[in-house]
């Protein structure tokens, strides 16, 4: 099939309207695991989130029909309803593209396990004081 410019750039603006995927260098990443955040975070974000969660159910559903997905994959886990609106879960990578296609989805981010230091026993009870220094 031959190239056109047409079909160029409608594949350019397709790859520019998917929201951003971040992930940090410097934590274990959880396989297929994502967290979705929602571009709304009014009091509309209420019905959004449950709009864009029916749609997803749907996709979902209809992936699987297609396709038995792969062990723990495409569920949603965990729903943030207060403060910010999106949720998470486990996702292969089809669904996860058109999660990120979605056009009211900010941004998606790998999930993480993320280890903090255990603190000095002293530092725990003590706050230096400036005045004494």
């Amino acid at each position: 099939m031959a190239k056109t410019v047409t079909g160029s750039i409608y594949m350019h603006r397709r790859a520019i309207n998917m929201a951003p995927l971040l992930g940090s260098n410097h934590a274990e990443v959880v396989p297929d695991s994502y967290i979705v955040i929602l571009k709304d975070n009014t009091k509309s974000g209420q019905s959004l989130l449950q709009g864009h969660l029916a749609w997803l159910t749907s996709t979902i559903r209809e992936a699987n029909a297609r396709a038995p997905p792969l062990k723990d994959a495409n569920q949603i886990r965990h729903i943030y309803d207060e403060g910010i609106f999106g949720y998470s879960g486990k996702f292969e990578p089809e669904i996860l593209e058109r999660i990120r296609r979605s056009e009211v989805v900010a941004f998606v981010e790998k999930d993480a396990t993320v280890h903090v230091p255990e603190a000095p026993p002293d530092s725990m009870h003590t706050v230096p004081n400036k005045a004494q220094k």
